[in-house]
């Protein structure tokens, strides 16, 4: 009788082992279907800095500023970071025209930007002067087109009231 519970221990624990090891390779190959499907933004947004250094930077490069208010959890903005910015002729143009910043309304000066600029919506589109007064708004996900038709808009708005 012993020796069928030792056996019964044995099988147990081995079949244990062989499991955890299925369940371990399991996630470190859906770590690395993750790492591989997350699409790479070509948009050169300007990284983890506040606003007032991203119109420093408008200043020297004499450009306005593309900025995208949005949020982790928002649907449309992460349809925007998968389809949009990826695509190469979008990216070029933002690129070559302003420089870009990313705002997440939930972390560092977000809050402070949705509560600044009144923002109710998500995304939240905007172009800026170099001294961050909203030159124009669109609230709601654009698509590659009418994003660039929305920042060309803008681009005139502000060439012509200068």
């Amino acid at each position: 009788m012993k020796w069928i519970s030792f056996l019964l221990i044995f099988l147990l624990c081995t079949f244990y082992i062989q499991c955890t090891k299925k369940v371990g390779e399991i996630k470190e190959t859906n770590k690395t279907d993750n790492a591989e499907s997350k699409p790479t933004s070509k948009v050169h947004f300007v990284p983890n800095v506040l606003l007032t250094e991203v119109m420093n930077i408008a200043v020297s490069e004499e450009k306005l500023i593309y900025m995208d208010v949005n949020a982790k959890w928002c649907t449309p903005c992460k349809m925007m970071q998968k389809d949009v910015y990826t695509d190469t002729e979008t990216a070029q143009f933002l690129n070559e025209n302003f420089v870009n910043h990313y705002v997440d309304v939930e972390v560092d000066e977000g809050p402070d930007i949705k509560l600044i600029f009144n923002i109710h919506v998500l995304p939240t589109l905007f172009i800026l002067d170099s001294k961050g007064r909203e030159v124009s708004r669109h609230e709601g996900a654009l698509y590659h087109h009418d994003l660039m038709n929305f920042c060309n808009a803008a681009l005139i708005k502000y060439r012509d009231g200068k």
